[in-house]
């Protein structure tokens, strides 16, 4: 499966990454940090991997284990700097949309930001855990969103985390669906 590059020859992050996992399509998936998925790549040779091990298990897991690492070579054939770098601006422009869009604060410096980000969401999505497991189950069945969310501090947290697959729109989305759940 080729990937996606500008005319530029450079690649193309955002939406049209997602070819390359089996999430669903019209799903926002901004909870990788938590349970990511790997790449269909990996997940192909997973299986592939599987498939030798039942041959002779103990001869491969006893004399030829080796590392398979294919979500790493297909982040390394991504190029892993200019994967961290996407990741990296995307959350650190995630947390800049969300304080604007909420109200909150970030709290942190963007040399503070690696890939993932935590925000607190208005003070009118609640702050305890059965607000949490509401809001979560809405995000996720109604509006198709998959993000960690927790309380602390008297208020609801979300973890973002950041994926080449994700766009700004996506957090975008979020913001929009929690300020509406707010406003009801």
């Amino acid at each position: 499966m080729k990937t996606s590059r500008n005319e530029d020859n450079s690649l193309h992050f955002g939406r049209p990454m997602l070819r390359h996992w089996a999430l669903e399509a019209g799903c926002t998936y901004l909870n990788h940090g938590t349970v990511g998925c790997p790449p269909r790549r990996a997940l192909e040779a997973q299986q592939r991997i599987r498939d030798e091990i039942e041959r002779q298990p103990s001869r491969f897991l006893l004399r030829e284990l080796s590392p398979y690492l294919a979500g790493l070579a297909f982040m390394r054939e991504l190029g892993l700097d200019a994967v961290f770098r996407y990741n990296h601006d995307l959350a650190w422009e995630a947390g800049q949309l969300l304080s604007e869009c909420w109200g909150s604060t970030l709290g942190v410096p963007r040399d503070m930001i690696g890939t993932m980000l935590t925000i607190a969401l208005p003070e009118a999505a609640g702050t305890g855990l059965e607000d949490v497991a509401l809001l979560r189950d809405a995000l996720l069945f109604e509006e198709q969103i998959e993000v960690q969310l927790h309380a602390s501090d008297g208020r609801i947290h979300t973890r973002i985390s950041a994926q080449v697959y994700n766009e700004l729109a996506d957090v975008q989305r979020l913001a929009d669906a929690v300020l509406a759940r707010c406003l009801r």
